[in-house]
C-alpha cells in the first residue's frame, strides 16, 4: 500500500474539532473546522509509514497499528494545537499496543500522550523544575492540553 493509498481520504486541513467545556467527550466528536499548524502535514505524512507495521513489527509481539486509532490520535493533535497555537510538532512513536504516543520534551518538563483506544488516552507529565510526574487517563482533550500549556504557555485563545 502507498502512502496515499493509506492516508487517503483524509483531508487534514479541515479535519474538525469539538467544542471546549465537554468532560465526557468522545476524542473523535467534532463541531467545526480548524486550521492545522504549519508543521502538520509533513508530520502526518512520516508518520504515516506506522501504518505500514504489521504485527511483531518490535520483536516483542508489537501490534499492527489500528488506522482509526491513528487517525483519531492526529484529530486529538488538531485539537490540541488549534486550542494552543505555540505547541510544537511532537515526537510520533508506535505504542506496542497496536496505538500512537506524541512526545514534547523542553526545559520545563515531559509531555506524553498515548491513544491506544479512538475514545480515551492517557497523558503522562514530568515537571523538572519541582521533579515531580503524573499519569492520568483522559477522555477529552481538555486534561492533555493542561499539561502541554505548562511546556507551551499559549498567547490566549
Amino acid at each position: 500500500m502507498t502512502m496515499a493509498e493509506l492516508l487517503t481520504p483524509t483531508d487534514y486541513s479541515t479535519l474538525p474539532i469539538d467544542s471546549p467545556g465537554g468532560t465526557d467527550a468522545d476524542l473523535t466528536d467534532s463541531a467545526r473546522p480548524v486550521e492545522v499548524p504549519d508543521w502538520f502535514d509533513d508530520l502526518v505524512f512520516r508518520s504515516a509509514k506506522l501504518l505500514q507495521y504489521r504485527d511483531d513489527w518490535d520483536s516483542y509481539g508489537g501490534a499492527t497499528i489500528d488506522r482509526f486509532i491513528f487517525f483519531s490520535a492526529f484529530h486529538l493533535l488538531v485539537k490540541l494545537a488549534a486550542a494552543n497555537r505555540n505547541l510544537g510538532a511532537p515526537n510520533v512513536v508506535p505504542t506496542s499496543a497496536g496505538g500512537v504516543s506524541f512526545e514534547w520534551s523542553t526545559d520545563a518538563g515531559i509531555t506524553e500522550i498515548d491513544v491506544n483506544d479512538p475514545r480515551e488516552g492517557s497523558v503522562y507529565f514530568l515537571d523538572r523544575q519541582a521533579g515531580t510526574d503524573e499519569e492520568v487517563a483522559f477522555r477529552h482533550f481538555e486534561i492533555p492540553l493542561r499539561y502541554l500549556s505548562r511546556l507551551y504557555p499559549s498567547d490566549g485563545p
